[in-house]
This record gives structure tokens, C-alpha cells and sequence, in this order.
């Protein structure tokens, strides 16, 4: 994560093939972490909602009403749920400049 500019995504496959992807700061509209059934359990992952592109227009004003796909973080780790928490409030401060309000609501 680059302060002002936006995420880095590296994928690293078994085949050794390596997929690098860079999405900047102005198209994420959020980070959440997302519940999936899986295999008969629940896991948890961090996703990037990645909102319109260069050539897309005509969207509504709301933030979510722009979301074009999602891009799953950390896919062959599956850290744990406290894991993915304190990732996603360091990159929301990080990547959307929002204030660390989990800090103010628990009195720490």
C-alpha cells in the first residue's frame, strides 16, 4: 500500500508465473473484510472494492454505486479474522485516509 497512490497486488503462483497489478488510490471505494462459505465452514477474506476505471462514466455520486469488480487479498494465506481486522483498519487509514475510529469507540 503507497500513501497517494494506491495498492500493489503481487500473485505468485505454483507454476512460478507471477502476476503483478498496481490499482490506484482514486478507483478503491473501500476494503472489507467478506464472510465465504467454504468446504462446509466459514472463512474470512480481505477484498478491495476497486470502483470505475479510466473509460467508465455516467455513474451515480454514491461510492458503491460505482463498483466495476473485487479483488480478493492475501488468497492462498487466509489469515485469521484479528489478522484481516487490524489489516483492513491500516489500510483504510492508509488508502482512504480515514481516521482510526476503532481506537476512539473502544476507549483506548
Amino acid at each position: 500500500m503507497l500513501q497517494r497512490l494506491g495498492v500493489q497486488i503481487s500473485t505468485i503462483y505454483a507454476t512460478g508465473r507471477t502476476l503483478q497489478e498496481f490499482i490506484p488510490q482514486k478507483f478503491i471505494a473501500d476494503c472489507v473484510i467478506n464472510e465465504v462459505i467454504y468446504s462446509q465452514s466459514i472463512i474470512y477474506v480481505l477484498i478491495l472494492l476497486v470502483s470505475k476505471t479510466e473509460d467508465s462514466s455516467n455513474y451515480s455520486d454514491h461510492r458503491y454505486a460505482k463498483i466495476k469488480r473485487i479483488v480478493t487479498l492475501f488468497k492462498g494465506t487466509l489469515p485469521r479474522l484479528k489478522t484481516l481486522e487490524l489489516v483492513q483498519r491500516e489500510a483504510r487509514k492508509v488508502i482512504l485516509n480515514e481516521a482510526d475510529d476503532f481506537n476512539k469507540d473502544s476507549g483506548n
